[in-house]
């Protein structure tokens, strides 16, 4: 099949992908939380005012992949995806600075 017989024509049926990039306490997660059927991958704390459903708080990388793999397992019988990573983050970039800097 030619480059020019696999162009695809018309809308792609996929989630939207959204970043929500703040300071602390802004309302990221409320506002994620107003997605239908929200779950959290928690990697800070933050959560406990707002009405949703999450994973256990995740304190390694594993974790995340673990919930990664267990909403991945389900994405095709729910629309249930948000990831909340900012704490998982910044810990790393602060872990790769002082590797850098040692």
């Amino acid at each position: 099949m030619s480059l020019l017989q696999q162009i695809h024509s018309g809308r792609r049926h996929a989630p939207p992908r959204i970043l929500i990039y703040g300071t602390e306490g802004i309302g990221k997660s409320t506002t994620g939380a107003q997605a239908p059927r929200p779950v959290f991958i928690q990697t800070e704390d933050g959560l406990d005012q707002i009405e949703c459903d999450s994973f256990p708080r995740a304190a390694r990388y594993a974790d995340v992949v673990a919930a990664l793999s267990e909403l991945r397992r389900i994405a095709a019988r729910q629309e249930r995806r948000i990831v909340e990573l900012e704490g998982l983050l910044n810990r790393v970039e602060k872990a790769v600075s002082r590797r850098k800097a040692g």
